[in-house]
């Protein structure tokens, strides 16, 4: 979808720009998918990496604030409750975290943004789901262990 062009006289394109604002994350695109995939070796190896990284920058009441969202969303999948009301619910997240990833003007928090929005554009079943959780719990964990307030 051309949309016109930039200062420079290239052509516009917003789905390479959203493209290259995901690539701006702490996970690689195979990353992402082999740990929404169920890869836990690789959810604990990257998860400790990017706790490490936000721990002092950012802090646990803006990480607990996406994660309040979610363990809600987790709460109703584990009843056995997950479906489009569920995923619409999840993709609203989005941006939320383009709010607080600008309002805490933070370039790890930015990086964060960018690889739990992928992440949550990626998730489309329960089981997913399930792993951007733990992926999710894992950060909030490591964040706390590195020193995050």
């Amino acid at each position: 979808m051309v949309t016109g062009f930039d200062s420079m006289g290239r052509l516009d394109n917003k789905k390479n720009k959203i493209r290259r604002e995901r690539m701006n994350g702490f996970l690689k695109p195979e990353e992402i998918d082999e740990i929404l995939n169920g890869n836990s070796a690789l959810l604990v190896e990257k998860a400790e990496c990017v706790g490490k990284a936000i721990a002092k920058p950012v802090s646990s009441s803006q990480v607990r604030a996406i994660f309040g969202t979610i363990k809600k969303l987790q709460m109703s999948a584990q009843k056995g409750e997950f479906g489009e009301k569920q995923i619409g619910t999840l993709t609203l997240l989005i941006p939320k975290l383009y709010y607080a990833a600008k309002r805490s003007g933070k370039k790890e928090m930015e990086k964060l943004r960018d690889d739990l929005s992928t992440m949550i554009r990626k998730v489309k079943d329960k089981e997913r789901f399930i792993c951007l959780c733990n992926y999710l719990e894992a950060i909030l964990a490591y964040h706390k262990a590195f020193g995050g307030k």
